[in-house]
């Protein structure tokens, strides 16, 4: 998702997309074609966001990350800031949100390897 603050509405939880993304399929590390590193955490219990928490950075940046969260809006359709997934584009290692407020613009994650791969 792109670099904008969420809203606090409150949606279903669970569900998978049809493309076997998941919950859980967010958690980890990220790099986002915005220059991004991107950290997403399950939240804690009482959370008034979203399921995931989500940390935006850039490399090198002094600025506090940028904080977001991932919130199921049931059906397998999954919600990040202004950005959904786009499910059909979307899989385990590679993520594609699509921009709501701009037509066509489009936010990629790549899982970044874990020690040990």
């Amino acid at each position: 998702c792109g670099s904008t603050w969420p809203s606090n509405s409150g949606v279903d939880s669970g569900g998978t997309a049809s493309g076997g993304v998941e919950l859980g399929t967010f958690i980890g590390e990220w790099r986002d074609t915005l220059g991004h590193d991107v950290r997403v955490e399950w939240s804690r219990p009482g959370s008034r966001g979203g399921q995931l928490d989500v940390q935006l950075a850039k490399p090198g940046s002094r600025r506090e990350p940028i904080r977001l969260d991932i919130k199921s809006l049931g059906g397998g359709r999954f919600a990040c800031g202004h950005y959904t997934l786009d499910v059909g584009k979307s899989h385990s290692d590679r993520i594609v949100w699509e921009d709501r407020r701009s037509r066509g613009r489009t936010s990629v994650w790549e899982r970044q390897a874990r020690l040990g791969d």
